[in-house]
């Protein structure tokens, strides 16, 4: 793809802001997607039942994770762990 062939920042803050806001506006896209699936079952225990939206659901979340929770990761951001320490 695009990115692949013209990207060559190590981590997506390093990128080019065209790079970093079509991650977003994926990452965006996928989730109002999948909450529109959601919200389209009448009995929202059947989403359970669908394989393809937990799969779909699992890719998002993937998704999520690749483009929020690994860059705060990479920048040095420690979210506060203090509460599950055990003594």
């Amino acid at each position: 793809g695009v990115d692949a062939d013209h990207n060559t920042a190590e981590s997506l803050f390093e990128s080019h802001v065209a790079f970093i806001i079509s991650e977003y506006l994926f990452t965006a896209f996928f989730l109002f997607e999948i909450i529109v699936r959601f919200s389209a079952f009448q009995n929202k225990r059947d989403c359970l039942k669908d394989g393809w939206f937990k799969f779909d659901s699992f890719l998002v979340i993937l998704m999520l994770a690749e483009t929020i929770v690994m860059p705060l990761m990479a920048s040095g951001f420690a979210p506060p762990t203090g509460p599950l320490r055990l003594h």
